[in-house]
């Protein structure tokens, strides 16, 4: 019982995260101008680490149209950025 009590964090103990550095509020902000079928195609190969092919099958579109989705919200950010 020791071992596992000394394993838990209290909440004193827990800190809390760094507040957003500008840059993660700027690609929020510009991800929030994308089209929700680019959105979601940048948000799961960049952030969640998906390849297109699992896109792909999550989505259930070709893998050509997540290619395609990605590179026109490259293309998209690109603009916003500018």
């Amino acid at each position: 019982m020791r071992k596992k009590q000394q394993r838990m964090t209290t909440m004193e103990d827990y800190e809390e995260p760094v507040a957003e550095d500008q840059y993660n509020v700027e690609l929020k902000e510009a991800l929030g101008q994308l089209d929700e079928k680019y959105r979601i195609v940048m948000v799961l190969y960049y952030s969640e680490g998906y390849q297109t092919g699992e896109i792909a099958e999550l989505l259930e579109i070709p893998r050509s149209t997540v290619q395609t989705r990605l590179q026109r919200g490259r293309e998209k950010l690109e603009t916003y950025y500018r």
